[in-house]
């Protein structure tokens, strides 16, 4: 038997699910500081935290706090979006980017379970394509309020005392219809300046299941980075979002202890290309964050 030779190249992820952050002492943040360095030091292109919006901390906070810690790694919070102002996401998601210095990305999420719900009492609960929809919605609005400020905005001038050029900041006027046919409207411009990246990437995971193609409608319309199971790439789930955008698949493997090392990955993600499944890497979702420095350290040294 051949063993396949590591690839050096090959587009990593780890997800920390939002209740692996949590201990029998709260909030773990050393632990969760430690796991970001080692997957910075091992070559890991993407860190995603997870966001469920409830069980756990906010996960854009988290990323921005990771932020000034980390020098390579690209933060991805997960962003609940169905019961979350649009322009609020917009200003955290720009404020990550540039803590990060041009490392941010998002992933926006939806929720229809009536216990989330009632947990922010906003509005009911919603079904997933009405949710999605409404993600599509959001996603066009968070653009448009990035690029409210032109990049070259801030002129900063001391002889005139003017901190920007008002001609180069935009009114945004958007209407959207939410996830239970509501009417909302966002008016702009943002309040922070352009991100350094212009546009976050935007990162979709797609489960095997009742809402595969309501998120698939999604990503189609706007994700830069797709995720989904082996299982959903087989049954060609992702062939619509090859059509209609250049994006980076992924494939999402479940890993408890050290996991597989980079060859053994590369391998599986040969294993699974053909004529009709674009795969370019591998998500490791890891629902213990005592594993994340043993990953690391495995992916590092294969």
């Amino acid at each position: 038997m051949t063993v396949p030779s590591a690839d050096p190249t090959l587009p990593l992820a780890v997800r920390i699910p939002a209740t692996a952050l949590l201990d029998s002492a709260g909030f773990d943040t050393a632990g969760l500081a430690a796991a970001a360095k080692a997957l910075d030091t091992a070559g890991v292109r993407w860190l995603v935290l997870g966001d469920d919006h409830a069980s756990g901390p906010d996960a854009l906070a988290l990323a921005a706090w990771l932020a000034p810690q980390t020098e390579n790694l690209v933060l991805v919070p997960e962003v609940p979006v169905t019961h979350s102002e649009p322009f609020h996401v917009a200003t955290s998601t720009a404020t990550l980017d540039h803590d990060s210095h041009g490392r941010g990305g998002w992933s926006p999420t939806v929720q229809t379970s009536g216990a989330t719900a009632r947990l922010i009492g906003r509005r009911p609960a919603a079904e997933a394509p009405a949710a999605w929809a409404e993600a599509v919605a959001v996603d066009e609005v968070v653009t448009a309020l990035w690029h409210s400020w032109d990049r070259d905005a801030e002129i900063r001038d001391l002889e005139t005392a003017r901190f920007l050029d008002r001609d180069r900041v935009h009114y945004v006027d958007y209407t959207g219809t939410d996830s239970v046919g509501e009417e909302w409207t966002v008016k702009g411009p943002s309040i922070v300046p352009q991100p350094p990246q212009g546009d976050l990437p935007t990162l979709v995971t797609v489960d095997s299941g009742e809402a595969a193609e309501s998120a698939i409608r999604a990503a189609a319309a706007f994700a830069d980075i797709v995720v989904a199971s082996s299982d959903a790439f087989r049954a060609g789930l992702t062939a619509p979002v090859v059509e209609a955008r250049d994006s980076t698949f992924l494939v999402r493997v479940p890993v408890t202890g050290a996991g597989p090392n980079r060859a053994e990955l590369a391998a599986l993600v040969t294993a699974l290309r053909t004529e009709d499944v674009t795969v370019h890497g591998v998500l490791l979702d890891v629902p213990d964050l005592g594993d994340v420095e043993a990953i690391a350290a495995r992916v590092a040294d294969s």
